[in-house]
């Protein structure tokens, strides 16, 4: 949370490692959308997009190709293709055609937590999630679907394409699996002692979740046992998990701490860990190839 992104290269990061200080009052999220490019949104209302290949001259700063002012503090964004990016900041909805620098819609909402696009109905739509509701919007005009009640805070979201099954994480450590076809409840179970914070999808039926409780959980998707989540392996670290990213089809799991603590699993098995320098928390990770960014 000091605003640095650091930009590591595995399995041999001192290959290529800088630290950029890309938004001075921290970052609330990043994406890669190419080997080469990446989107970053800082909590002072501003979104760039770096050229990463720039960022390794002697001037990294030069790297920044785009900047827009979001006018609002970033706290996430997801993004629908190369061009349109989408917005969630402290009080509303945007949806941003980037090289543009135009907001092509808009819509006030208040306290999201988080926001995933999905593809449904033949369409992109919105889940955006806000204290304990998910709006599932229109990507189109932002105009509501449908409202889920999870009955905890919402921490965040994965979407199962193959089953059109959406996943939310709540407060007290509860996963709610949501049928998007019939927009009812498959399951609800506890998956973490204390709140989830975490989710990404490895496959169609394998996930793996991190939680304030310092553990990191795969999962299997049970479809034969009321869409029932089994428990397959855990590994346990000394600060909560905060973001997960899954990368070379499946084998590998990265995960970033509270501590600043990084670390890369291979087939389930620890491979590489290291604290990042200022023990500050790690609070975006994505992943592009041989990049990794956080």
């Amino acid at each position: 949370m000091d605003g640095r992104t650091r930009i590591l290269n595995f399995p041999f990061p001192n290959l290529r490692n800088i630290s950029l200080i890309t938004h001075s009052q921290g970052v609330g999220d990043l994406k890669m959308i190419t080997s080469d490019i990446m989107i970053s949104g800082g909590r002072g209302n501003v979104i760039r997009v770096w050229n990463l290949n720039i960022t390794y001259s002697a001037n990294p700063a030069n790297g920044v190709i785009i900047d827009i002012n979001n006018m609002e503090p970033i706290k996430q964004f997801e993004i629908q293709n190369q061009n349109l990016l989408i917005v969630a900041s402290t009080i509303s909805v945007k949806i941003w055609h980037i090289y543009q620098r135009t907001i092509l819609k808009s819509r006030q909402l208040t306290n999201i937590s988080c926001l995933k696009v999905i593809s449904l109905y033949n369409e992109h739509i919105l889940a955006t999630c806000f204290n304990d509701q998910i709006l599932i919007l229109k990507t189109s005009d932002l105009t509501t679907i449908a409202n889920l009640n999870c009955d905890n805070y919402i921490r965040n979201l994965e979407y199962i394409k193959n089953y059109d099954i959406l996943i939310a994480l709540t407060d007290k450590g509860f996963a709610v699996l949501w049928n998007l076809t019939s927009f009812q409840v498959l399951n609800k179970q506890k998956i973490h002692n204390q709140n989830a914070l975490c989710i990404k999808s490895i496959n169609s039926s394998l996930l793996v979740t991190g939680g304030q409780d310092n553990l990191i959980k795969t999962w299997r998707l049970n479809l034969d046992n009321n869409f029932r989540l089994e428990l397959l392996q855990q590994s346990s670290q000394m600060s909560a998990i905060r973001v997960l990213a899954v990368y070379n089809n499946g084998m590998n799991i990265a995960s970033g701490n509270d501590d600043g603590l990084f670390q890369i699993y291979e087939s389930y098995s620890l491979i590489k860990s290291f604290s990042l320098e200022y023990n500050s928390a790690i609070v975006a990770l994505d992943v592009f190839k041989e990049c990794k960014i956080f």
